[in-house]
């Protein structure tokens, strides 16, 4: 009697099928990190509580709080995706799984390619949690020098009630906290948004006017880096001890919010090439748009141009890490 070769199952493993399998339990693992649950609610509980810092804002509390809730956007969602790529990759390698994925034929550049996808998934919600938090922070501060305290009432409680549900949820049913703690705080803004869109502003305006709707995809462009940053510390991790990996990942970031007065004006082959290499982050930077000043928005074909620009200088990273981790002897 013959039997099949047990190999066969191996040989006929679909690449793009592994890759859904690496994204699905990476973004899982993800989403249940203490450390996802410690960002994503220190900075949407900042963003929430800018109207009440922020003091003599001389009539234009609105674009302070603006501006003040997208840098805490870039830095927190750019901090998680640091962080969450670097250990998705280095925890497999210490615990022996990145060696027993790879021994079933599964393709280096599929295993690279899904743990970024898987990564990016609590990025992204972040994201949509941090513009729903910012839509808030803008409405609450009303002109500066009358805040609205009734919206304030509904969202500040969000980041607290979120959580004490969330612990209540794990003590019933002994299920992971942060995963279901994140999407609670998700719903819960949600929710707050949609009874400040319901109630007219201080001024009298009513829905759509009386939100900040054309800043919504300015703070949502912040995002992108985020995910470009995904893509290199992913890279980075596979290569290099995941302390050196997350530092090199976070360099050029930080690099790049100052390339333009740097290096765009500077002659020479050099400051060209760093220029081209380093992400542009003033590229998503769009807070002083004529579009955001008069309300008319952002034009679509320049997001799309920004959406292109941050999936193409990703798909490069990690190309250019599957090619180097193809001779990386895993243990």
């Amino acid at each position: 009697m013959s039997f099949p070769d047990p190999t066969s199952a191996r040989r006929t493993l679909s690449p793009f099928r592994a890759l859904q399998a690496v994204a699905a339990v990476t973004a899982r693992e993800s989403l249940r990190q203490p450390i996802t649950l410690l960002l994503v609610y220190a900075f949407t509980g900042a963003i929430l509580l800018l109207p009440l810092l922020l003091n003599y804002t001389l009539g234009d509390g609105a674009r302070i709080v603006r501006d003040s809730a997208c840098s805490l956007v870039f830095l927190g969602s750019l901090l998680l995706a640091i962080a969450l790529a670097t250990d998705a990759v280095a925890r497999d390698f210490r615990r022996g799984t990145a060696s027993v994925v790879l021994a079933k034929s599964v393709p280096r550049w599929a295993y690279l390619l899904g743990k970024a996808a898987g990564v990016a998934l609590p990025v992204l919600t972040y994201a949509l949690i941090a513009a729903a938090a910012t839509l808030l922070a803008i409405r609450i501060a009303g002109d500066g020098l009358r805040a609205d305290w009734a919206t304030a009432a509904v969202a500040l409680p969000s980041v607290p009630l979120a959580l004490l549900m969330a612990a209540l949820w794990n003590y019933l049913t002994r299920r992971p906290l942060a995963a279901v703690a994140i999407g609670l705080l998700l719903a819960l803004l949600l929710l707050a948004l949609l009874a400040a869109a319901l109630r007219p502003d201080l001024d009298g305006l009513v829905f759509p006017h009386n939100l900040n709707l054309p800043a919504l995809p300015a703070v949502l462009l912040l995002a992108l880096p985020a995910l470009m940053a995904v893509a290199l510390a992913t890279g980075l991790a596979a290569l290099l001890r995941p302390a050196v990996g997350f530092v090199l990942t976070l360099l050029p970031f930080l690099l790049g919010m100052v390339s333009d007065p740097l290096l765009a004006a500077r002659p020479g082959l050099l400051p060209r090439c760093l220029y081209a290499v380093l992400p542009n982050i003033q590229a998503f930077w769009l807070l002083d748009a004529t579009g955001l000043l008069d309300g008319t928005g952002l034009p679509f074909p320049y997001l799309l141009l920004s959406l292109l620009y941050a999936l193409a200088w990703s798909l490069t990273a990690l190309l250019l890490a599957s090619l180097l981790f193809q001779h990386r002897e895993i243990q």
